[in-house]
């Protein structure tokens, strides 16, 4: 209680699944550390399988207002690569406030 806020929460794990390691007191409590207009993105991967993906989803629709499954090609993998948009608000993904982000001056790599 009374800790830091956060505008964005970005959870990145391998491609191995974490047997038990989402769960919704997990999600519960990560939506307790977002702003207002706080989001949380995770990748899902490509090997959790249907019923893995499902669940997880299942554990954010639970935790916040707005889940989106977004996907993108990475010439890396051999599927598309899903990844789960979730906030404690109503969002809309295809509407960013991009004058927002731009000026965080955030620097990004692309690595090839």
């Amino acid at each position: 209680e009374g800790g830091q806020r956060f505008d964005l929460v970005v959870i990145d794990f391998t491609d191995v699944p974490l047997a038990g390691g989402w769960s919704d007191d997990f999600f519960a409590n990560l939506r307790s550390l977002l702003t207002p207009a706080g989001v949380v993105v995770q990748n899902v991967g490509s090997m959790l399988g249907p019923d893995g993906m499902k669940e997880l989803f299942q554990h954010h629709a639970r935790a916040f207002k707005s889940t989106f499954a977004l996907t993108t090609f990475i010439p890396d993998y051999a599927v598309d690569y899903v990844l789960a948009l979730s906030s404690p608000n109503d969002i809309d993904p295809w509407n960013a406030n991009w004058t927002f982000w731009e000026r965080q001056r955030i620097e990004t790599q692309y690595y090839t």
